[in-house]
């Protein structure tokens, strides 16, 4: 019971506040827009914060399980600064794999939770990888 209750604090500090965040933005965006009667920069660039919520978000959170994995401390998944630099650090090389997530989750829409599921057990494993090479070599370099 507790470990899923600190699953789902994780899932909220890395996937869903973030998400809330950019939304009352794009709400506030659409709203000064709408008001001032831009319907098309109330529909294009109301949607500008979701771009770096929803680029960063998966690989911020892979980023904390794989902190969590080698330390095993429950602390170091509330520490939010250290996975967001291992994700900024790895962000040329998750493009990539980022829009292929969003793609097979969009592909897999009518088989939703299977494709959620296959697609961020690859993007996990990928990103995983990722960060150990990465951590070899910054101790290798120092």
């Amino acid at each position: 019971m507790l470990d899923g209750l600190k699953a789902l604090l994780v899932y909220l500090i890395y996937i869903f506040i973030p998400i809330l965040l950019a939304s009352l933005i794009f709400g506030i965006f659409n709203t000064i827009f709408s008001f001032l009667k831009l319907q098309l920069l109330a529909w294009s660039l109301a949607f500008l914060p979701f771009v770096p919520i929803l680029a960063l978000a998966p690989s911020v959170l892979v980023a904390a399980l794989s902190q969590h994995a080698r330390s095993g401390s429950f602390d170091d998944l509330l520490r939010v600064d250290k996975p967001v630099k291992i994700a900024l650090k790895a962000l040329p090389q998750l493009l990539l794999p980022t829009l292929a997530l969003y793609g097979l989750l969009i592909l897999g829409y009518p088989i939703f939770p299977f494709a959620a599921f296959f697609a961020f057990t690859l993007y996990a494993a990928y990103c995983t990888a990722l960060f150990k090479s990465q951590r070899k070599t910054s101790s290798k370099s120092i």
